[in-house]
């Protein structure tokens, strides 16, 4: 979804062990309820009150490296400042290594944008 507006958020998410393909993990399912507190019109909000359940699972393959498989959907259950209704399924792909001899941690993550309200529009962004 991008960069969020003025606003506050809350999320809770159900974390459980599992071995999918013999692979350690994490599965993930939760919600993430969005209220915009800006104003459209000043550019400070996005004129959208929105609840976004996701589902995923965190990959441990070893002791340097973790996956995040993600998809989260996006709806706007109320509009207001002239905001236009949202649709957007979000996917995300996240790799996160442990660089030991730094004492920190490389993480890559793709972010998928499908807009349902523009015709499926796809857009992404990768951020090192």
């Amino acid at each position: 979804m991008g960069d969020r507006p003025s606003g506050t958020e809350a999320q809770g998410i159900l974390l459980t062990d599992g071995k999918p393909f013999g692979i350690k993990a994490k599965y993930a399912l939760g919600v993430e309820w969005l209220k915009d507190l800006g104003n459209l019109k000043r550019g400070t909000g996005s004129g959208a009150d929105m609840i976004a359940p996701l589902a995923g699972i965190g990959w441990v393959p070893n002791e340097k490296v973790f996956f995040i498989t993600l998809v989260e959907y996006f709806h706007s259950y109320d509009t207001h400042d002239g905001g236009k209704n949202v649709r957007v399924t979000g996917p995300r792909l996240i790799y996160i290594r442990k660089i030991p001899q730094m004492g920190d941690w490389f993480k890559a993550d793709y972010k998928g944008s499908i807009d349902h309200e523009n015709d499926n529009d796809y857009d992404s962004i990768l951020e090192l």
